[in-house]
């Protein structure tokens, strides 16, 4: 196979991408954790227009129960239901997270949060101690929407025993 030679030019700006890789890199974990922070806030205030706010129009969520809520509406809709009923007065804690660029446009982060204060869970539902707390993951996919990162895709799991690599 041969490969193309590339001029001064375009080794210069090859140079410039891979130098600014870190910087680059750095500045999307800020704005990530930044939107972490913010639902992590949403979510103990019980503000489901919050923590809508940073998910795509037509974003997801499937939430621990396999629900399905499709577009940015319905999942602030459903959480005001939740905030008003199961979790009403229930804590959220991030305990960890670990991002991963999937491109320049989107990234994938995988969380490790703590739920404790809920009223209780619907009885299908593995038992777990409200003073415990429950252990989630949760796996987001943030795309680059007009320079902001915005959540296409948001799924929690159980994970009482689970824990993320470090």
């Amino acid at each position: 196979m041969v490969m193309p030679r590339l001029s001064r030019r375009r080794w210069l700006a090859l140079l410039l991408a891979v130098a600014a890789a870190p910087a680059l890199a750095a500045e999307v974990d800020d704005e990530v954790q930044h939107i972490l922070a913010a639902q992590v806030a949403a979510w103990n205030a019980g503000d489901a227009k919050a923590l809508a706010q940073d998910f795509a129009r037509d974003g997801e969520m499937v939430n621990l129960l396999g629900t399905h809520f499709q577009g940015k509406d319905d999942i602030e809709r459903r959480h005001a239901q939740l905030f008003a009923t199961l979790f009403k007065g229930s804590r959220l804690e991030l305990l960890k997270s670990h991002l991963r660029s999937a491109s320049h446009a989107s990234v994938v982060v995988e969380t490790e949060h703590l739920l404790i204060g809920f009223k209780s869970l619907p009885a299908d539902f593995p038992p777990v101690d409200a003073r415990d707390g429950l252990r989630t993951t949760l796996k987001y996919v943030f795309i680059r929407e007009h320079e902001h990162w915005k959540v296409i895709s948001a799924r929690f799991t159980s994970a009482n025993g689970v824990a993320l690599p470090n």
